[in-house]
Parts: C-alpha cells; structure tokens; sequence
C-alpha cells in the first residue's frame, strides 16, 4: 500500500525536486469502489484507503542553482510545518482532515495521496480531486 510521487526537473547543472511517499500504511478505513480523477491520477474503479495513525510519511524538497551564487536548499518539512519522515499522529488526523491513498484496483496499485500532506493539493497548484462512488 506504498505511494511515491517524484518530480525531478534540472537546467544546464540546475535542479528543482520534490518527493512525497508514504509507506507502512496503517488502515483506518477503506471505501468504495469509486471513480476518481485528478490532475495527476485516474482510475474507473478504485478503492480510498483512510490512513491511520503510525503510517509514515515523507516530503523532500531541493533546488540547485549553480549561480553566481551558488544556491542550494533542503528541506524534509511538510506543509503543515512538521519535519518529515516521520509517522502520521493524532494532531494530522483531528486537525488536518483525511488522508487517503487512492489504490487503482484494475492495476493492482496506489496512484495518489489524497490529503493537506500533499504539497500539490495543500497549495492548489493542482485541483481537488473528483471522486464519485460506483453503485
């Protein structure tokens, strides 16, 4: 019940990547069958997966520029301010809303991360997912 998402994009020696994963999913719950599209992923017949406390969660951050000057950043802190890897706790679920991993059944694996952990959907550079449930 893994999921990464990587972006990677580099320039002439530059490069600017993010990473989220979550791995050692702990259930809390599970729904549908669903229908589901994001900007990113879809899926016709998939299963929301409600995570529990205890499952690990990663965010990394990094950029290079080689200047002049010379920059790098680094960063492994979510977007609600906590340093990452670290594992899902009470405040993320009373708090923070949800967190589902969306798992395709049709390819038999994870396609997203629904949640405020998201940097893509926390920061709306992507769309909230539609998400309708098959009868």
């Amino acid at each position: 019940m893994d999921w990464e998402r990587e972006y990677y994009f580099s320039w002439d020696g530059n490069y600017n990547q993010r990473t989220h994963s979550v791995s050692d999913a702990k259930v809390k719950s599970i729904a549908g069958p669903v229908s589901y599209q994001s900007d990113y992923a879809s899926s016709d017949n998939a299963i929301l997966v409600y995570l529990d406390k205890e499952t690990l969660f990663m965010h990394h951050v990094s950029s290079f520029r080689s200047g002049p000057p010379t920059q790098y950043e680094d960063s492994f802190v979510d977007t609600i301010g906590k340093t990452t890897p670290r594992r899902l706790d009470d405040d993320d679920l009373i708090n923070w809303g949800d967190h589902i991993i969306v798992f395709d059944v049709n390819k038999g694996r994870s396609i997203d991360f629904f949640s405020a952990l998201n940097f893509y959907y926390a920061s709306g550079v992507e769309s909230i997912p539609t998400i309708e449930f098959l009868n």
